[in-house]
Parts: C-alpha cells; sequence; structure tokens
C-alpha cells in the first residue's frame, strides 16, 4: 500500500503531513521545500522530484474549493517517485517541482469553514462577503491569485486585488523566477477540458502550445478548448498561465478537471477517477515540451 490513499476528504494538515511522509518515504527522490507563507501563515510548499537543472512546473489547489486536486498531486508524486526507484533513466535529465496547494488558506476555508482562519480581521473581512465557505475561491484576503498576476489581460476589479499583491502571487513568482522550468501545467476543477491559447503570445508560440495541448487531449481524454475561449466573457486575465507565458516565455497549459455537471463542495469519489485521467499528464507534458524546444 501507497502513501497516498484517494479515498477521503484531505484537510491541508492531512497535505502536508502526506507530503513530509512521501518525503521521507523516498529520501534523495523527493524533497518538500518551503516556497512561501500565506496572510494566515501557512506554508505553502513544493515537492521537488530530482535534483536536476531544469524542471516541468504543476500547481494546485489555486482556488480553494478545487480541493481534489491536491491529493491527486500528491498521488501522481508518489507514482513517479517510485517509479524512479524501478527505472533509474525515467527522468535522468529533467525533475518535476509539484505544488499541491498554491493557495492554503483558501483551501482550509473550503474544507473546514471561516473558523480555519487565525487572524480576526482575516476572519471577519471573510465572513462580510456573504459567501457559503464551501464555494470559496479566494485566498483569505478575499483575493482570487488567479486574476491577480501581471500581464497584459490583468484587469483590476474587487476580488483581483493590486497586481501582484498577494503572499501567494508573490511565492509562484519568485519560484517561477529563480528556477529553471521549461514548462508550467496548473490544474483547476471545471469541464474536463483543456486551455492552451495565449491572446497576447505570438503565432509561434500558440502553434507550439497547439501541439502539447493535442498530446495532452489525446492521453486524458479532455476536451481542446478554442481560442475564443481562453478568458470567459465579462472575466479578466491575470492567471499563473498567462504571467507565465509572458514572462517565463515557455509552455504553459491550464487543465480543467471534473466534469461540468460537478457541483461544489466536491465529493470525494472524484479523486480517484481524477487520478486516472491524468496520472501521465507529467511524462507527456515533459516529452511534448521537448519535442518542441
Amino acid at each position: 500500500m501507497g502513501v497516498i490513499e484517494l479515498n477521503y476528504k484531505y484537510s491541508f494538515s492531512d497535505i502536508q503531513r502526506k507530503s513530509l511522509q512521501l518525503a521521507n518515504v523516498y529520501q534523495g527522490i523527493l524533497n518538500l521545500e518551503t516556497i512561501g507563507i500565506s496572510h494566515d501563515q501557512r506554508e505553502i510548499f513544493m515537492i521537488r522530484l530530482g535534483l536536476h537543472k531544469k524542471y516541468i512546473l504543476i500547481t494546485a489547489g489555486v482556488h480553494g474549493r478545487e480541493y481534489i486536486n491536491s491529493a491527486v498531486l500528491l498521488r501522481i508524486a508518489e507514482k513517479y517517485a517510485a517509479q524512479t526507484v524501478s527505472q533509474p533513466g525515467l527522468l535522468k535529465d529533467y525533475g518535476i517541482l509539484f505544488v499541491p496547494v498554491l493557495n492554503p488558506d483558501g483551501y482550509v476555508i473550503a474544507t473546514e469553514g471561516f473558523g480555519s482562519i487565525n487572524d480576526k480581521k482575516l476572519k471577519k473581512n471573510c465572513i462580510m462577503q456573504n459567501i457559503n465557505s464551501s464555494q470559496w475561491k479566494w485566498n483569505a484576503r478575499a483575493v482570487d491569485i488567479n486574476r491577480n498576476f501581471l500581464s497584459a489581460s490583468y484587469n483590476k476589479s474587487p476580488h483581483t486585488g493590486d497586481v501582484n499583491s498577494e503572499n501567494e502571487t508573490k511565492a509562484f513568482i519568485n519560484l517561477v523566477q529563480n528556477e529553471n522550468t521549461i514548462g508550467y501545467i496548473d490544474i483547476h476543477s471545471r469541464g474536463e477540458a483543456i486551455y492552451y491559447y495565449r491572446k497576447h503570445m505570438g503565432e509561434e508560440y500558440n502553434r507550439h502550445q497547439r501541439y502539447i495541448a493535442d498530446r495532452l487531449s489525446y492521453y486524458t481524454g479532455y476536451k481542446l478548448m478554442m481560442p475564443s475561449e481562453e478568458i470567459d466573457s465579462g472575466d479578466s486575465g491575470g492567471n499563473t498561465v498567462h504571467y507565465y507565458s509572458e514572462y517565463i516565455n515557455c509552455p504553459a497549459i491550464t487543465v480543467e478537471t471534473i466534469d461540468d455537471d460537478a457541483k461544489f463542495p466536491l465529493k470525494y469519489e472524484y479523486a480517484r477517477q481524477v487520478y486516472y485521467q491524468i496520472r501521465y499528464l507529467p511524462i507527456e507534458f515533459l516529452k511534448s515540451v521537448l519535442r518542441e524546444i
């Protein structure tokens, strides 16, 4: 039996504990690192698979209520760590950086309620938003960090915050500015779909993106979204993938798990299904990126 079981709802403390357990089981293969601290003083941590000069990056838990993907990402990290033991050449020259919960405060609000927030001012502000905690997308300052990043499509609104203002945003930016990454996947939970088109990037960039997205669509069974659907009507950009594409200039793909009919709070029974759909995502993404370099 492995470390990560997909048969119950993981609290944020569970995610931390299981990540540490993975690092202990796979010493020398997996390393646990802190990349930032949330506004309510929780660690934003990363699992580094392999000690290499170049990596691909995968994040989950950008939106609090999308907690299913965080445990799935840990299970994928475990799968690849185990395969690295049995097949040392699997990730010979490239590693993987996993950030299972980029928004830990949002995660605890969605899974444990507003009482999980320690700072009284933050808690009061969250409650005043008049939103059920199980529907919570934002961080502890009620900012959608997936609309907070500096990019050509960023647009100020009540829940986007001042550009690059949030601790979670800063942690991500610091990470991608200081690690040598060659590609990035951000995993969300709406529609079993893959978004690849970046309006503010050039034709050649988007041709590469389309090639990668086609391969990922084939392996996951997820539908490919059209360029016109990059940003929903009336919404803003400022996403993790927008920042990464425009400032790192490497492939940046958004993968949406869970079908459109699912209601929040998400049933944990989805976790096993999602795992089997996306378990090959990292290695196929890496192969596709290398094919296009």
